[in-house]
């Protein structure tokens, strides 16, 4: 089903936009990441989401979501065919940040510090982006009466990758499955410039995080979990 006809709403302004040669930026709230090996997203309403992709690639120039409190990303693929990128759910740390508690698979997790982010952009694609923090730690430390933000880091500069495409993500998350530096400096970013994330978390996280980058059904996430890689 299509509940509210959201899909046939999409598809609708979709369709305007190509028509019209505009493009569009899609922004929601729930992505399509795995959390405790669950999609948050159904696999009929993300299969439907990947064909529209498939349909409108030209005219959709990237995908914005929120909901995790984290710096993480997925890579959007047709179920049948995870190899061909349709787009990059790209999640962006809150503003306001929860803490998460206390869960014996994966122990201790850190809070969050807000972070904010400024795309850069053409009409037809993203360019980059600076994400900008604000430490809550040392601001209550000091009793200081409001945040300041400051630069954490600039995607292209930080991971030496040219833009925002679904291949550049893609590369990263590959990167980050295989090269032990590569993912200290992801993780270093994961719950905005937060000190208190541990090792050990980094460690549970890091399959987690790659697989759900790199693959979009159940089956191929619990595959990727269990397999040799990423160590």
């Amino acid at each position: 089903g299509d509940l509210g006809g959201q899909l046939a709403w999409l598809r609708g302004v979709l369709a305007a936009a190509k028509a019209a040669q505009e493009h569009v930026l899609v922004i929601g709230h729930v992505p399509p990441v795995f959390e405790v090996a669950i999609n948050q997203w159904r696999p009929d309403y993300y299969e439907a989401y990947a064909d529209l992709l498939r349909t409108y690639r030209s005219t959709v120039v990237g995908h914005i979501f929120g909901h995790m409190h984290q710096d993480i990303f997925t890579t959007i693929a047709a179920p049948a065919k995870p190899q061909e990128l349709l787009g990059t759910a790209m999640v962006v740390p809150g503003v306001t940040p929860r803490a998460s508690g206390s869960a014996p698979e994966h122990g201790m997790m850190p809070g969050k510090n807000p972070a904010v982010r400024v795309y850069s952009f053409v009409p037809e694609r993203l360019l980059d982006y600076t994400q900008y923090y604000a430490d809550v730690a040392a601001a209550n430390a000091a009793g200081a009466p409001e945040l300041a933000w400051t630069a954490e880091y600039s995607f292209c500069a930080e991971y030496g990758l040219p833009d925002l495409s679904p291949e550049s993500f893609r590369a990263l998350a590959e990167r980050i499955a295989a090269n032990k530096d590569d993912w200290c400096r992801f993780f270093s970013h994961l719950f905005a410039r937060n000190t208190n994330a541990t090792q050990m978390a980094a460690t549970l996280l890091r399959r987690g995080v790659v697989c759900s980058a790199l693959y979009t059904t159940m089956a191929q996430y619990l595959s990727c979990v269990a397999s040799a890689l990423p160590v």
